[in-house]
């Protein structure tokens, strides 16, 4: 449960769903976020054990295969406009 009290390991789970590959449904993102945001003031996390589990397996993952979370930034285009870049 330790290693869900970090936010940068939530984080790089939110992003392997969403760059990777889907395994999370939107009540299991929620659920995510909603305890980021308990961790941020000061409160300890509270996942249900299913949610725990299918979260340990996927940091196994992440962690067998070295994926590393894409930065993102802001540019300006030859318009003028902000565009988000991504750097894997």
């Amino acid at each position: 449960m330790k290693l869900l009290a970090n936010i940068e390991i939530l984080r790089d789970l939110l992003s392997y769903d969403t760059e990777e590959k889907k395994f999370l449904n939107l009540s299991e993102r929620c659920e995510i976020h909603r305890n980021i945001g308990k961790i941020t003031r000061c409160q300890p996390p509270s996942f249900p054990l299913s949610l725990q589990e299918k979260l340990f397996t996927k940091l196994l993952e992440i962690r067998r295969t070295e994926w590393k979370r894409p930065t993102m930034h802001w540019e300006e285009n030859h318009f003028g406009q902000k565009v988000k870049i991504k750097i894997n």
